[in-house]
């Protein structure tokens, strides 16, 4: 039972990928997983479309493992509605947590949708706990509340809607002892823990301006300060970096998130133009901290959202060509149905993109121009 479990962790190890952090505490997901069947058969399900490729499975040991995990699915259920039953109910609460972020990741590894159930069903076990104001104790616990956090608050910046977690959430509070922890945050996600915050806080901003729940005046008000502050942090990793000799991969991993706020700050909240020069700049920076890190080195498998935020803004042919070939490169070391979807994506985007680009970035310039014209023939000063 335990080699398969552990096994079956390892084929998991790409889908629920922390290979960078070198404090990773999935491994101890095999050892839960000896105690929880509906864990267990979770792992074994998904594990088994994604051998390895010296390990070839037979078609009927997916569907058999599927069956095994609705069936341990309905035991559980039955379980928890039987107050005579004894369970530890701790770890069984960290295994339904731990499974039911796996069926997200694994939504995500294949290119499809569809987590909205799994991510408030994750809420609910987190809010039910009180572990979105108090930090536990546990070092797999932590991590996959991390794992969740980062996942929420991204996605909520890739849909335009705001994040399921609240304000009073204990990883906003941007304590750099919680970062200096067993299970640091920029470990196990790449992103630097005080981003996730400024990432948070942009999210809510954009989506006020979305759905008019404020005007454009009190959004831009509210955005000043996260811009001073995403500045501060700036200033921090270049006095960071100056520090040291050489940067790592995964301080260069840290840098991408950084770039990606402002990216998100442009886009999302200022709505400046894809073209725009900020923009564009921005992009550059992005771009060159992506390349930084080396495709295979393991903290590369963090880069997805900045690859994605800087690589939907490209407008140079060269540029597209580079995300096309980072892509394939990224498919050979870590194979997914993910990596086609994501390029299908991105050229779709990219043909809307030129479709209206040229129009709008000739009337921009037409309006620049005249507004000049009309300054410059006014000899205009001002005092």
């Amino acid at each position: 039972m335990l080699i398969k479990c552990c096994l079956g962790v390892y084929y998991l190890s790409s889908i629920v990928s922390s290979a960078g952090s070198p404090s990773s505490r999935y491994q101890t997901l095999a050892a839960l997983a000896t105690a929880s069947p509906l864990l267990l058969d979770t792992i074994m399900s998904l594990a088994v479309n994604y051998p390895n490729p010296q390990c070839q499975h037979q078609p009927t040991s997916s569907s058999a493992c599927h069956l095994e995990f609705v069936t341990s699915l309905r035991e559980a259920l039955s379980t928890a509605s039987s107050p005579s039953q004894p369970r530890n109910e701790y770890n069984e609460n960290i295994a339904v947590l731990a499974t039911t972020l796996i069926q997200i990741a694994n939504i995500i590894f294949v290119g499809g949708s569809g987590t909205e159930t799994h991510f408030v069903h994750a809420l609910k076990i987190l809010r039910d706990l009180e572990y979105i104001n108090h930090r536990p104790d546990d070092a797999l616990l932590r991590l996959l509340i991390q794992k969740y956090a980062m996942l929420d608050v991204t996605r909520a910046i890739l849909q335009r809607r705001r994040p399921l977690i609240s304000q009073e959430f204990w990883l906003f509070a941007d304590d750099d002892a919680e970062d200096g922890a067993e299970t640091s945050f920029h470990a196990v996600t790449g992103c630097p823990l005080p981003l996730l915050g400024i990432f948070s806080r942009l999210a809510l901003l954009a989506a006020d301006l979305n759905d008019g729940r404020a005007t454009e005046f009190e959004v831009l008000t509210k955005t000043w300060p996260v811009e001073m502050d995403l500045y501060l942090f700036g200033q921090f990793l270049r006095a960071h970096k100056s520090s040291k000799t050489e940067s790592n991969h995964l301080t260069s991993v840290g840098l991408c998130f950084y770039w990606s706020a402002h990216l998100v700050l442009q886009r999302a909240v200022y709505r400046d133009s894809t073209s725009s020069p900020r923009v564009q700049h921005t992009v550059s920076e992005l771009v060159q901290a992506i390349r930084r890190v080396p495709v295979g080195c393991g903290p590369d498998s963090f880069l997805l959202f900045p690859f994605y935020m800087s690589s939907r803004e490209a407008i140079a042919p060269e540029h597209r060509n580079w995300v096309r070939e980072r892509n394939r490169q990224t498919k050979e070391i870590y194979p997914s149905p993910q990596q086609d979807a994501l390029v299908a994506l991105l050229e779709e985007i990219w043909t809307t993109i030129d479709a209206g680009r040229e129009h709008a970035d000739h009337l921009n310039q037409q309006w620049y121009d005249n507004v000049k014209e009309i300054e410059t023939k006014r000899d205009l000063c001002l005092l």
